[in-house]
């Protein structure tokens, strides 16, 4: 069962908002991919706090934005394969 917040963040939203880039990349390793795209009641992904944050332009939090970026695109990736292997 998946933990959530009042607001329906999950622990990886929390991480992007609060954490070091180094708490942020072991929540992220410990988490499965589904989390990434979750949405709280703003509607915002994880992804979409780490872009928010103040010290994004940091080389820690620019690598964990390209792993975000990257898991991204291999779901679509994965899901346009499966929309083909259907249709």
């Amino acid at each position: 069962m998946e933990q959530v917040t009042n607001n329906g963040s999950n622990v990886l939203h929390l991480a992007c908002r609060y954490g070091t880039p180094e708490i942020i990349t072991v929540v992220l390793a410990s988490l499965p991919e589904s989390y990434l795209n979750q949405t709280d009641e703003h509607d915002n992904s994880p992804l979409h706090y780490l872009n928010k944050r103040l010290d994004k332009e940091t080389p820690e939090i620019q690598g964990l934005l390209n792993t975000f970026q990257e898991k991204e695109a291999e779901d679509i990736s994965n899901e346009n394969q499966e929309s083909a292997r259907f249709a």
